[in-house]
């Protein structure tokens, strides 16, 4: 084979590795000794959510329901059978879950929109104003299958089966203002999910707690919640699954790893107030801290691939030259 020739395959061969990070999210520093720089590396994500959940009585202190333990299909079908027999208000319009547990509705979920990306030091690397564009998500399908009766008037809850979906809208539409009652489906609501989505992300077991510990190693997602004060704290760690979407190759880091050996991309925690929005239940100003490693650029990519490829025919010339002596 020709120089012209491996080097037309070396390089055919190189484009189908280069990341689909193209079109990603531009995390580049709006201010700080670097602005105007392009970010990579670790980031927090600040969100701003809105959401509904279940509701259960109030227990004896120390008292529990549902199911203890590590990921097993019977033991998320028999907690979350539990505390279905429990619920005394269901999340408003909750949607019924293709292949869930119990009687397969949803105990939670909710709307957010992206405030500001930062880096690890504070410094911000993207913000709707600077984008022109609006980053929403949705997180569905959550089911409570643990309940323990941690204080007078706070539960500690524990569930399986949350998805978080990320979209990016050049619209600038998103309103919480009409409720429950713009969700069109189990992942969908009206001016959330209108945009192109760029993330699909499910809930990974084994993070949470050990063995023994509230849900156990089977712990998805917690939330511990006041029922008089409806406030509260929660945490979740998730993971994408969906290569096709746009900025899959961008935030598929797998930089946590659980109890289990099973990895995470992405550590979420939240805090929750009470809302008079609309029949939302809670509200927050910051729930949500997603840390994902940003890969190189597609341009640094292509800047090694360029060198190595010069080498390369620089000594293929170098061969042919001795070879024709």
């Amino acid at each position: 084979m020709n120089t012209k020739k491996l080097m037309a395959v070396l390089v055919a061969g190189g484009t189908l590795c280069l990341p689909s990070a193209v079109n990603a999210i531009s995390l580049v520093y709006l201010e700080g000794p670097n602005v105007g720089q392009t970010y990579a590396g670790p980031v927090t994500i600040k969100m701003f959510n809105y959401d509904t959940g279940s509701l259960y009585p109030t227990y004896a202190m120390g008292s529990s329901y549902g199911y203890s333990g590590s990921p097993t299909n019977v033991g998320y079908q028999a907690g979350v059978s539990a505390l279905d027999s429990q619920v005394v208000l269901q999340a408003a319009n909750a949607s019924l879950i293709p292949g869930g547990y119990g009687d397969t509705l949803e105990d939670s979920w909710g709307i957010a929109r992206v405030t500001g990306i930062y880096t690890p030091d504070n410094y911000a690397v993207w913000t709707p104003l600077a984008a022109n564009k609006e980053i929403t998500a949705m997180f569905w399908g959550e089911q409570d299958f643990y309940l323990r009766q941690s204080a007078l008037d706070v539960q500690t809850m524990n569930g399986v089966g949350m998805h978080v979906d990320f979209y990016e809208d050049a619209a600038l539409n998103y309103t919480p203002t009409n409720g429950t009652l713009w969700k069109t489906g189990l992942a969908a609501y009206a001016t959330a999910t209108d945009g192109t989505r760029i993330l699909r992300t499910a809930s990974v077991a084994g993070f949470l707690h050990g063995a023994g510990a509230e849900g156990g190693l089977a712990a998805e997602f917690e939330s511990l919640f006041n029922t008089t004060a409806l406030t509260g704290t929660g945490a979740a760690y998730v993971s994408l699954y969906d290569a096709s979407t746009r900025d899959y190759s961008q935030f598929n880091s797998d930089m946590y790893t659980g109890l289990t050996g099973l990895t995470a991309d992405i550590k979420l925690e939240f805090t929750t107030s009470a809302t008079s929005v609309s029949d939302w239940l809670v509200t927050s100003q910051d729930p949500l801290t997603a840390t994902a490693v940003i890969p190189e650029p597609v341009e640094a990519t292509l800047l090694v691939m360029g060198g190595a490829l010069l080498m390369l025919r620089r000594r293929l010339q170098n061969m042919q030259g001795r070879s024709s002596c």
